[in-house]
């Protein structure tokens, strides 16, 4: 089963992209890339295996594994680029929340929810980076 996250969009502290699977799709957002600095950056784009797990911190979300000079990368939820140590946060629309000049993912909670109703327990996920115009 493989799942795909598109990055399209990357500035000075986060990247933003999305995550496809069959007809689901959700908004993703990741620390901006930093030489895959552990806690720092965003991971190395490529393809993971990834595996549904719980923890009492984020309840059930997922964990990549295979991730170069990296662990414990996360897919759980969260909003905003500080919210990230390295993982994948995951929402079902953007807005800046906090008005401080960057993207945030909104519904996170909810999105986290339909991804652990549809995705497999495990899964390849494929990252890619495909910059996008942005049309004013």
């Amino acid at each position: 089963m493989l799942v795909k996250l598109t990055r399209y969009n990357q500035n000075d502290k986060q990247t933003l992209g999305v995550m496809q699977f069959n007809k689901y799709a959700w908004h993703t957002l990741e620390l901006a890339w930093n030489n895959n600095e552990v806690q720092n950056s965003c991971i190395p784009a490529g393809t993971y295996k990834v595996y549904r797990r719980y923890t009492a911190k984020y309840g059930f979300h997922f964990i990549l594994q295979g991730v170069k000079d990296r662990s414990f990368i996360l897919i759980h939820s969260g909003n905003k680029y500080t919210h990230t140590l390295g993982c994948i946060l995951v929402g079902q629309k953007l807005a800046d929340i906090d008005k401080d000049g960057y993207t945030d993912v909104i519904q996170s909670k909810e999105s986290m929810a339909e991804m652990l109703k549809v995705l497999p327990e495990s899964f390849d996920l494929e990252i890619i980076f495909e910059p996008r115009i942005e049309l004013n």
